[in-house]
């Protein structure tokens, strides 16, 4: 199990965490990295359920697994909340930028 289940979950966390060292400004970079991520965790996981026998109780893989695999949407999510943050400052900016431009005008017309 560590060569194939343990080994290979922390490398892709390892990887999801890459996506805080790209720029902000390159979406699709850092939405590619995270997706990519998310969805290599979640196929790991199918078939590490697929592979062992039906049980009605959770096991420490499963639950490891299930929080790599929320970790890593964590970093996605992140992602989000940059962007957002990164628009709204971008309409402050041109808000602000207008409003100065238009105080301006207004100074030379009198």
């Amino acid at each position: 199990w560590l060569v194939f289940t343990i080994i290979p979950t922390v490398l892709l966390w390892l990887i999801s965490y890459a996506g805080f060292y790209i720029d902000p400004q390159s979406a699709p970079a850092r939405a590619t990295l995270g997706s990519v991520t998310v969805l290599s965790l979640v196929t790991l996981n199918n078939a590490i359920l697929t592979s062992l026998p039906p049980i009605n109780y959770s096991t420490t893989l499963s639950i490891y697994i299930l929080t790599t695999m929320g970790l890593a949407c964590l970093h996605l999510m992140e992602y989000g909340l940059v962007n957002y943050g990164m628009r709204q400052a971008k309409k402050l900016r041109e808000a602000q930028y207008k409003r100065d431009a238009d105080a301006v005008a207004m100074r030379s017309e009198e």
